[in-house]
């Protein structure tokens, strides 16, 4: 069986305003709040949640034990072909506003609109500020939300 590996970060990342500080994923994760995760690559994601899917595959969830790329991992979970493991490809574009085209279906995400933030285990400037540093030029991203539940938007 092929096993293939989500990690997530144990602190926010450098440019990010609160970068170095936790971000509580696992805790959201265990808890069942962050009920996603979005990752830019599509293709690349995609196949890898087919063959889960297809049951030829798990995924592994796991977390960085200090610094991402420079640490070891630990295991959280393994999902397989019966977690209701899916993808749906979302476009975010911040400009005056945050909006997100998820499969072709436009949303506004305002902060009381709790559903696609909330459900990646952020609040919503957090969610703004990690894909959309406050130091960064970038007004785009396109990838792709991996739902560990049957969820979908």
């Amino acid at each position: 069986m092929k096993k293939f590996n989500i990690t997530l970060s144990k602190n926010f990342l450098q440019k990010h305003p609160k970068e170095g500080t936790p971000t509580f994923f696992r805790q959201s994760f265990e808890s069942g709040k962050k009920k996603h995760t979005i990752r830019g690559n599509f293709e690349y994601w995609a196949d890898i949640i087919d063959q889960v899917q297809k049951g030829e595959a798990v995924l592994q969830i796991k977390e960085w034990i200090d610094k991402p790329y420079k640490s070891k991992q630990e295991l959280i979970a393994v999902l397989d072909m019966d977690s209701g493991i899916g993808y749906q490809e979302i476009h975010l574009t911040n400009f005056h506003t945050l909006q997100s085209s998820i499969d072709d279906k436009y949303h506004y995400i305002h902060q009381d609109d709790a559903s696609i933030y909330y459900n990646d285990g952020l609040l919503y400037e957090d969610f703004r500020d990690w894909f959309f540093s406050l130091k960064s030029q970038e007004t785009h991203f396109s990838g792709i939300i991996i739902h560990f539940t049957s969820l979908r938007y």
